[in-house]
């Protein structure tokens, strides 16, 4: 996955229970890890060749707080992300 160790970096939340994070932007891209309402590290945001979930076509690239390789969430998951995280760059 790329490297976003010097991206700028803003702290999301998800809601809900048991939600994928996956290795590319969209529902058919495998599942890193899965999180239940969890506070992520966000690095930036994309609407390119992506699908929609629940309407939402933005998808975020996150990362643990504790660690992880970089993943992706749809913004449908994503706390007052409607449709885009306010202040979070486009990748």
């Amino acid at each position: 996955m790329a490297d976003v160790s010097g991206a700028a970096v803003k702290t999301i939340r998800v809601k809900g229970t048991h939600v994928a994070l996956r290795e590319c932007p969209r529902t058919s891209c495998g599942v890193a890890v899965r999180v239940s309402n969890a506070t992520l590290r966000a690095y930036c945001q994309t609407d390119r060749h992506t699908n929609k979930v629940s309407g939402n076509k933005w998808w975020t690239k996150v990362s643990l707080l504790s660690g992880s390789d970089p993943a992706w969430v749809s913004n449908y998951y994503v706390r007052g992300a409607a449709p885009k995280v306010p202040h979070l760059p486009t990748c």
